[in-house]
C-alpha cells in the first residue's frame, strides 16, 4: 500500500507515516520515488 493508504488505515497524516518510515519504525520499500508498505509491515508497526 502507499503511504497515503497507510495513513488512512492508521487515521494519521501522510506526513506521520513518512516520518515513521524515515525513522526506521515502519518498514517500507522504495520503488523509484515512491514508497510501498506491506500489510505485514503495517501490522508489525502497530504491535510495537
Amino acid at each position: 500500500m502507499t503511504p497515503s493508504e497507510a495513513a488512512t488505515a492508521l487515521r494519521v497524516s501522510e506526513e506521520d507515516v513518512m516520518a515513521a518510515i524515515e525513522a526506521g519504525d515502519l518498514r517500507a520499500r522504495k520503488l523509484g520515488n515512491a514508497y510501498r508498505i506491506s500489510r505485514g509491515a503495517l501490522e508489525e508497526f502497530l504491535q510495537g
